[in-house]
């Protein structure tokens, strides 16, 4: 197996630890606001593949709030790329509580183009 070099191999931190995560309350308001705008895109988008983007699209905002301080804890290869500093789990949550928020915005806009027929 081919070890990294020193200067490299100081950052790398494993990704997932093998703690069980608890249900916090921030997950769990998370997870409601998650399904009211489930809901919501249901109810204003249907079914088919904008419904489906837009689960994705759900299904990342609580991947970061959920997973936040390990994925920001993550320094290594990611893809071609480098990410040599950790950033702080605060900041990846809130990028997720963001995202989340954006919901709505996002499900009008999918809206918007569907009756664009684009």
């Amino acid at each position: 197996m081919m070890s990294l070099p020193d200067d490299i191999a100081q950052f790398r931190t494993p990704l997932v630890r093998p703690v069980m995560h608890e249900m916090t309350k921030q997950r769990i308001v998370a997870i409601g606001v998650a399904a009211c705008a489930l809901v919501y895109a249901i109810v204003q988008v249907g079914s088919g593949v904008y419904l489906f983007r837009t689960g994705c699209y759900i299904g990342c905002s609580l991947a970061l709030i959920w997973f936040g301080p390990d994925l920001g804890q993550y320094a290594g290869r990611w893809g071609a790329r480098y990410i040599g500093d950790a950033a702080p789990g605060i900041l990846v949550i809130g990028v997720g509580w963001l995202l989340l928020l954006l919901t709505p915005l996002v499900v009008s806009a999918t809206k918007a183009r569907m009756a664009m027929g684009w």
